[in-house]
């Protein structure tokens, strides 16, 4: 008789069952023992925001997206999980993506380019912030020579030199060289200058 043992049952995909709050949904993205299918979780959270008997919906999730995204349980070792779980999910809500794209850019340009820090600050604080800036650019809510402007805006400044180096080092980790034939090279010039009058400092 064949006694080849069954095979191990898949894990599910990330689905959310029926009345998941935001951050439950959210919460099961980080999980990275669990297949990927965003637009399933897309529907989940459209039906759920659609469902919604408050006029707070959209701040409802995005204050969840927050939490789950760049709060305590995000540190530098799981950053990455950032631009290939969760922020890719945020284009995927079809007609309240421009609320939310809105209300996302703000938060984080407010975190890294409004909070004084010390040039030498702890960079781990910031990691998922820095790594979401990144995202925007990756899912196309931020152009590359926006995100450079950000940058050399911030970079010269003491208060948000630790942030804008932090930014800029996610944006050379996830585009490399590459960075020079995606932007222009006024801002990759500025960008050069801005750093070397940090250096001289």
């Amino acid at each position: 008789p064949d006694k080849t043992l069954p095979a191990a049952p898949m894990p599910s995909a990330v689905v959310a069952p029926q009345n998941s709050s935001y951050k439950e949904i959210l919460s099961r993205l980080r999980r990275e023992d669990l297949p990927l299918d965003l637009d399933p979780v897309a529907a989940e959270i459209l039906r759920l925001i659609e469902s919604s008997k408050s006029g707070d919906a959209i701040d409802e999730f995005t204050k969840a997206f927050f939490e789950v995204t760049f709060g305590p349980a995000a540190d530098s070792s799981t950053a990455g999980l950032i631009n290939h779980r969760l922020m890719p999910l945020l284009p995927r809500l079809l007609k309240y993506h421009e609320r939310i794209r809105e209300a996302v850019i703000r938060k984080i340009i407010s975190v890294l380019g409004s909070q004084k820090r010390p040039t030498n600050c702890n960079r781990q604080d910031i990691y998922s912030w820095a790594e979401g800036f990144v995202g925007l650019v990756f899912i196309g809510w931020v152009n590359v020579d926006n995100a450079l402007q950000t940058i050399n805006k911030l970079l010269p400044q003491v208060g948000t030199r630790c942030a804008a180096v932090t930014m800029l080092g996610k944006l050379v980790e996830a585009y490399g060289a590459r960075l020079n034939s995606l932007a222009k090279q006024a801002e990759v010039q500025t960008l050069k200058n801005n750093l070397l009058n940090v250096n001289e400092e």
